[in-house]
């Protein structure tokens, strides 16, 4: 079963009448497009899941037992998962947001990156890289960007005619 990505869900976040087989799909963790014999039996209780809550809730406008096809708008499925104490990532894009404790203002910004990997090198005596390494782990960053900044600010301070760099 292939995983969704974060791209994928971003995108998902744009749709709000999801059919009722790709709710149950997505909130798995499971692609719409992934075969039904490769999910196995969650996709399928999750659907019969879905179909129960809509049927209880009164939310289905047709008045028969939903199909899997039918579309239902993601305020429906939010509010089923609600009702029963879950927060499937598709529903929630707040949750998918990484919680790290730090200020996100200050993390990406070039300065900061050339500031604290030029303060490592300084005290531990090291070169570029590996400054920039224990510089990423400190921030949870992967650290091609933590390089990608240094550089970028450093080219930006060479191009200020009053420069010290």
């Amino acid at each position: 079963m292939a995983r969704l990505k974060r791209s994928d869900l971003d995108t998902w976040d744009k749709v709000d009448q999801i059919r009722l087989i790709d709710a149950a799909r997505l909130w798995i963790g499971a692609t719409p497009t992934d075969d039904e014999a490769i999910i196995g039996h969650r996709a399928h209780s999750i659907r019969e899941m879905l179909i129960s809550a809509i049927i209880e809730l009164e939310l289905n406008l047709a008045g028969s037992e939903p199909k899997q096809t039918d579309r239902f708008a993601r305020a429906v499925y939010r509010r089923i998962a609600e009702k029963l104490g879950e927060r499937p990532k598709f529903l929630y894009p707040e949750d998918r947001r990484k919680k790290t404790g730090r200020k996100s203002s200050t993390v990406g910004l070039y300065k900061n990156c050339y500031d604290d990997v030029m303060m490592v090198m300084k005290k531990k005596k090291w070169n570029q890289t590996r400054a920039a390494k224990a510089v990423a782990a400190h921030y949870q960053m992967p650290e091609s960007t933590v390089l990608r900044n240094f550089r970028r600010h450093r080219a930006a301070l060479k191009k200020q005619p009053n420069s010290k760099t």
